[in-house]
Parts: C-alpha cells; structure tokens; sequence
C-alpha cells in the first residue's frame, strides 16, 4: 500500500517473504517497507508469493515461490527487496502465479517465469528467473496485462483486442471451455463485447472485464 506521503507499507501472509522485511514470518499489522523511504514509487504488485515495486524507474522484487516465480537478482526470500539488474528504466510490470512481465521504457516488454503458462509456442522453453524478450508480446501490440492470482493470462492490446492464454483450469479465458491454451489467442466476438476496450480486468480462477460502457462480463469457477 502507498499512502499519500509516498510511504510503502505492506502486511499479510508473508510465507515466502513477499513483504520485503527480509523474514517470512506473519505480518499482522500494515509495517512500513523503510527499503523505499528515499525512493519514488510509480507501480506497485502484489502477487500471490511476490511483490514487485517500480521505484526511480528501476524494477524491485521480493518473495519466492514455485520454481521460476522468483527473479534470482532479488536475492531470496529472506532478503528483502532487491534490484532485478537485468532490466534497465522500467515502465510496466505484472505477476502471475509462476512469473511475470516488465516492460521497459522503450517498450520492449520481457517476461520470466514458467514457460507454459507464457505459451510454450510463444516463448524460448528455457524461461526461468532470468527476464528474456517476450517476442509475440512486441510483435503483436499488446499493451497492458493485468496481474493474474493464476497462470491464465488476458493481455490487452493496443487496438483494444483481448488475447488470453495459459492454464485455464476453470475456464477463466472466456473461450467457452476448460483446459490448457498454449499459445496466445485472441478472443472474437463470440466469447467477449469487442469495440470496447476494458477499463479494468481482473484475473484469477475467475476472471472479471469492466468496459468502457459500463458492462460487467465474468468467465471461470
């Protein structure tokens, strides 16, 4: 959380030490993240075993997790927040349950994590906690991803168009069935209101579209 003197606080679970207080045990009462006190903030997320902070256009992770959820530059779960130093100036990031995305001031977005839940198609297999380029992201005009609490993904490009991929274990993809999408698809009429780009999206088992004209659409468990 960041309050309106740009202070970063966080509280929760903290068993992977997402919290970046450099332990993992609970954290019940919202404690103040000092790692950023001389830093200014742009983005922060948090995702299910990892937070990610944007500060002074430098992206910062911390916590652990499933094999890949974690950028080795963070150091490990019991060090608090570190420097991802394979990304210069970055403008965007977003978490899903096994990895994550960063664009940069350029951009060029990258990604990491488990390959299968980023189309294993779409991306080199050897993804792990090193960021790589995410090719079909850059080629096809994807311009935001909301942070997913799962391995579903809906990116929304920058003509407005949704494209999903990923596990789709309850049918949270919004293409009418249940198992995985390997590789990246873009939704048609037939499965979401096109003409009207969401103004927000929420991602999870269940999967939640605002758009611009004020409708509602859900998908999943």
């Amino acid at each position: 959380v960041k309050t309106g003197d740009g202070r970063i606080w966080c509280f929760g679970v903290n068993d992977k030490g997402q919290c970046g207080l450099g332990h993992q045990d609970p954290v019940n009462e919202p404690t103040e993240v000092t790692f950023f006190s001389e830093k200014e903030v742009t983005r922060l997320v948090a995702g299910v075993d990892v937070s990610a902070v944007i500060a002074d256009g430098s992206l910062y992770t911390a916590g652990g997790g499933p094999s890949g959820n974690h950028l080795a530059a963070s150091g490990g779960s019991d060090a608090g927040f570190g420097l991802v130093s394979a990304l210069g100036s970055v403008d965007r990031v977003a978490l899903f349950k096994s990895g994550g995305f960063a664009m940069d001031n350029s951009g060029t977005w990258y990604a990491w994590g488990t390959s299968a839940a980023m189309g294993s198609t779409a991306y080199s297999a050897s993804l792990t906690a090193t960021p790589v380029a995410a090719s079909w992201l850059n080629a096809n005009g994807v311009d935001w991803i909301p942070s997913s609490a799962s391995n579903s993904i809906i990116a929304v490009r920058e003509d407005g168009a949704l494209v999903v991929w990923g596990e789709n274990v309850y049918g949270e993809l919004g293409l009418g069935f249940v198992g995985a999408v390997p590789t990246p698809r873009v939704l048609s009429s037939d499965h979401v209101v096109l003409g009207s780009c969401p103004t927000q999206l929420a991602v999870g088992d269940h999967s939640v579209l605002l758009l611009a004209d004020g409708t509602v659409l859900a998908a999943g468990r």
